[in-house]
């Protein structure tokens, strides 16, 4: 936050703008002020900004006053005036967005001029490598191939998350191994019984639980309609966390008692601990790294598609990758995340 300038001795005012939103994000922003008299603000808006809230505003106190220029003055209570921006989705990895604020008296007297960049940022996977043949040992099964891998990486900032499917007329299958569709079983049952109970223990939060139930029960897939219900959950969780520290406190249990609950069926998998170590590097999260790829004896062919999305759950267009052989000694399965070599990609620096 901007520290307090004095302008007067009877007026200070401070202003505050993020300096970082990922794209499609909603913004904050306020102007505080104190002092007596009347004032005015007005704001010059990037085209990558729009006005989805203001507080605090009285009844006509807001007005445009020219292209992207808008004028405030008339609040509820004098010293706050509180926006919230909307931030456009971009072509580009990231683009530094100006927004200026002057503060003025009820005279005219500028009284502050600010003029604040926002990086709006997004990731952005690309695939740097795509082998022709994937070759598979009997040896080697069901853990690793011994070919080149696809390369991933994400050359935008913040982390992106990514299902991984076959497309229509590819060879074999992707599904879960036998253990960790084990564990997954398991870990459902235990978590929406504990839900089930909470709900009888929380009543005033039995419907937000309850949406909770009905998406444990929803497949995996990262589309716009299961994107969109995961972000206005999530929005109504935190707002439901903020106001109520038990219902937190009690979600978290839930979910630790079902998790260590079934720990054995998934300490054999110690495969997944080197994907885990390279999310950090890559900022790649693939949600079903636990899935396998099952293929059958002798050549044949995938071709995989990439859904895509960010930590907020916004999708992207997804990743189609070219056709690749495979190649093994006999019918088997390969962890997805072993098709992947996860990059680290080089930040586009792509401003305006």
């Amino acid at each position: 936050m901007a520290t307090p300038v004095v302008v007067s001795n009877a007026m200070t005012t401070t202003v505050y703008v993020p300096k970082y939103s990922l794209q499609g994000e909603d913004l904050p922003c306020h102007v505080r002020w104190s002092g007596e008299g009347p004032i005015s603000i007005i704001m010059r808006l990037p085209p990558e900004l729009s006005i989805k809230e203001v507080y605090n505003l009285g009844s006509g106190g807001a007005r445009e006053i020219g292209e992207r220029r808008v004028s405030f003055d008339s609040f509820v209570v004098p010293g706050y005036l509180g926006i919230l921006f909307r931030t456009s989705r971009l072509e580009l990895a990231r683009a530094d967005v100006p927004l200026e604020v002057q503060v003025s008296a009820g005279d005219g007297t500028v009284l502050r001029n600010v003029r604040r960049e926002v990086a709006l940022f997004r990731p952005l996977v690309r695939f740097a490598g795509v082998p022709g043949e994937l070759v598979v040992e009997e040896k080697n099964l069901p853990n690793r191939a011994k070919s080149e891998r696809i390369a991933l990486e994400n050359v935008g900032e913040g982390t992106a998350l990514i299902v991984a499917s076959l497309r229509k007329g590819s060879d074999g299958v992707i599904g879960e191994p036998a253990r960790a569709r084990e564990f997954e079983t398991k870990f459902k049952a235990d978590v929406l019984s504990g839900l089930e109970r909470a709900k009888t223990d929380l009543p005033g939060h039995s419907r937000l639980l309850e949406e909770f139930v009905q998406l444990l029960k929803e497949p995996l897939v990262l589309d716009a309609p299961t994107t969109r219900k995961i972000r206005m959950i999530n929005r109504r969780a935190r707002a439901a966390y903020k106001k109520d520290k038990a219902l937190f406190r009690r979600v978290v249990q839930i979910l630790a008692e079902a998790y260590f609950r079934n720990l054995e069926l998934v300490t054999e998998l110690s495969s997944f601990l080197d994907y885990l170590n390279s999310i950090g590097e890559g900022r790649v999260v693939l949600l079903n790294a636990l899935d396998v790829l099952r293929f059958p004896k002798g050549q044949s062919s995938i071709e995989l598609n990439l859904q895509i999305a960010d930590a907020s759950f916004m999708p992207y267009p997804p990743l189609s990758l070219p056709r690749i052989t495979i190649r093994p000694t006999e019918a088997g399965e390969i962890p997805v995340h072993r098709l992947f070599d996860w990059v680290s990609g080089e930040v586009i620096e792509e401003r305006r």
